[in-house]
């Protein structure tokens, strides 16, 4: 933070590293993510959220594109970004808001059907194990390219285990990405769960956790 005073007045500039690509910079450099750099990518963005979450912090906007990585090859550091839409007050847990495609079905139907009014932190859950889908297979879960999406993107959540393509993904990964796109979000795998899953952890050597650093920018 650098202050100094132009015309009378004090200014603030908040200074910040320059980072070199996104997280889909890079997928699109590789086509996809090995396990063990999909996983730690994983665990850097899940130990984040947990801080956040925490404090009390919903990003509510978890894509491949707020995640900012220092250089385009390994090793790099993680920094999660854009809280633009974030918030810490539970009374605004009820608007519609986040990147179609990454939005989860409680944020979707939230005081619709018999669904909560206000969803949880459990909406970036989602959206990180969208994240992880896209990295180990490649593709874009929910694309956006038909006039009924919505409509369709609901239909997809439904039943997400048969919406996606999983020929490029182990059966461990899927285990956990199925885990976190649960549709109903009291069945759906907590931070901590995720930190603690066998692909995580089984995917976790100390020399990547050092080259492999997540920080909120």
């Amino acid at each position: 933070m650098v202050e100094e005073e132009r015309k009378g007045r004090w200014w603030g500039s908040l200074i910040l590293e320059l980072c070199s690509c996104t997280l889909r910079d890079r997928l699109k450099m590789v086509g996809r993510l090995a396990d063990d750099e999909a996983a730690f990518v994983t665990k850097s963005l899940a130990e984040t959220l947990r801080e956040m979450h925490n404090l009390g912090v919903v990003h509510r906007d978890m894509k491949l594109e707020n995640v900012l990585l220092t250089h385009p090859a390994q090793p790099y550091e993680v920094k999660l970004s854009d809280f633009g839409v974030a918030t810490d007050r539970a009374d605004e847990m009820h608007h519609l808001c986040g990147t179609p495609g990454y939005m989860s079905p409680d944020v979707l139907r939230a005081g619709e059907g018999g669904w909560p009014k206000y969803y949880t932190q459990a909406v970036d859950v989602w959206g990180l194990g969208l994240i992880l889908y896209e990295l180990v297979s490649g593709r874009v879960a929910f694309p956006e390219y038909h006039s009924d999406y919505v409509e369709s993107l609901l239909k997809s959540v439904d039943n997400v285990e048969f919406a996606l393509d999983w020929s490029d993904v182990s059966s461990e990964a899927k285990d956990l990405i199925m885990g976190m796109l649960e549709v109903y979000p009291s069945r759906r795998l907590t931070v901590e769960q995720v930190l603690g899953h066998p692909w995580i952890v089984n995917n976790t050597s100390e020399l990547f956790t050092r080259n492999l650093i997540c920080k909120i920018m």
